[in-house]
């Protein structure tokens, strides 16, 4: 009985530890990524900022299985898809300035995540697009966690869009290896 008594103590403070551990995480955390993609800005900017486009693109909106409604949302554009499982995200384009595109997302989770989108013109013929994603994950102890690795789990989603939004644009070129 009293190795059992010691063995739930032990289980406890390792709990009460890892939680201690994970308030020292940070709660919002940004993954960023970028290519070059050799097409006007307004080319570039048309893909982005109309909705109707991203099926071009954006993975999410391209699925077969995934429907997609425009709207207008406190007359800002937005977009909602909903997969095969019925799940509904709402993307709405909360500022457009000439370079900076900034959309929230709303998938009904406990985390608040936004893009934000920067072109930005190049001494060479092209643009540079910068993909911001930010995500707040909130107090929950293993979201926190799951933020150390964000990069490592969506990172590749959100290079593959933007491959897909370089060909989109009419870049054909083959991208430089690192």
């Amino acid at each position: 009985m009293r190795k059992a008594k010691w063995f739930i103590v032990g289980i406890f403070l390792l709990v009460l530890f890892f939680f201690a551990i994970t308030l020292l995480l940070p709660s919002k955390v940004t993954v960023t990524k970028s290519i070059i993609i050799d097409a006007s800005f307004q080319k570039v900017n048309e893909q982005i900022s109309n909705f109707s486009n991203w099926k071009n693109w954006f993975p999410a909106f391209s699925d077969e299985q995934t429907q997609m409604k425009l709207s207008t949302l406190e007359n800002h554009p937005s977009a909602t898809i909903q997969d095969k499982n019925g799940h509904e995200v709402v993307f709405t384009i909360v500022s457009s300035e000439a370079g900076k595109i900034d959309i929230d997302i709303d998938a009904n989770k406990k985390q608040s995540i936004t893009y934000q989108f920067m072109i930005v013109s190049n001494n060479n013929p092209g643009v540079q697009v910068i993909w911001n994603v930010n995500t707040d994950l909130g107090w929950y102890p293993w979201k926190r966690v799951q933020g150390i690795m964000m990069d490592k789990l969506t990172g590749p989603e959100y290079e593959l869009a933007l491959q897909n939004l370089r060909k989109a644009c009419g870049d054909i070129s083959v991208p430089a290896n690192p």
